[in-house]
């Protein structure tokens, strides 16, 4: 991610309502992210940031970037195998 793309990233809970619905689910499921910050560029080209940088910055950071909502789909109904399928099948 670049620093213009930082300038764009809403913290979790800031969804956008015209999401599909699975992918509202997911945000409800990644908004209680314990550990380390996670990233998720959308589709539709917003991204959204999950959990909290610890202050000394080395915790866990990870970035995804969804070209489809299909995989939030899949993940829902089978897991991280049908998230994995589902995301490579959209690139």
């Amino acid at each position: 991610m670049n620093t213009s793309t930082l300038s764009q990233v809403k913290l979790s809970g800031a969804s956008n309502p015209d999401m599909p619905a699975a992918a509202r689910r997911v945000v409800a499921l990644l908004n209680r992210l314990q550990h380390g910050t996670l990233h998720v560029q959308w589709p539709d080209g917003h991204v959204e940031q999950f959990g909290e940088a610890p202050l000394d910055g080395q915790g866990l950071n990870a970035t995804l970037h969804l070209h489809s909502w299909a995989p939030l789909t899949q993940a829902l109904k089978s897991g991280d195998i049908g998230f994995a399928e589902s995301h490579i099948l959209s690139l």
